[in-house]
């Protein structure tokens, strides 16, 4: 099935596509999306994220893609970003690439679970 969040809800440039099967017993769903681009699009994917779940049209009607199979394998280009702006300065926290000194701190922060 597919489902389009684009442009008006029309377009498929962001959407998704899943597929679901049966390996025996087991119910799998994979989901392959693009979603909303930019650090101020989060509300946007999330909501994006729900009409995707909402919207397709696999296994049972009226319930969502994750409600209704044993394992659902989500990939794409999510888009969502890690906000360092609190923790760096702004200007090196929105740098396009972090530099090696500071991907070794963030590095560091998830090893230590610091950003959870």
């Amino acid at each position: 099935d597919e489902e389009a969040v684009g442009v008006g809800h029309v377009m498929a440039n962001k959407g998704a596509l899943a597929a679901a099967l049966f390996i025996w017993d087991t119910s799998l769903c994979f989901v392959n999306s693009h979603l909303a681009a930019h650090q101020d699009k989060c509300k946007r994917r999330n909501e994006d994220f729900a009409e995707i779940v909402a919207g397709m049209n696999l296994g049972f009607p009226n319930c969502g893609i994750v409600n209704q199979f044993h394992h659902t394998v989500w990939m794409g280009d999510l888009n969502y970003r890690l906000d360092l702006s609190h923790m760096f300065d702004p200007e090196i926290a929105n740098a396009r690439s972090p530099t090696p000194e500071l991907f070794n701190k963030i590095k560091e922060l998830v090893r230590l679970r610091a950003l959870d």
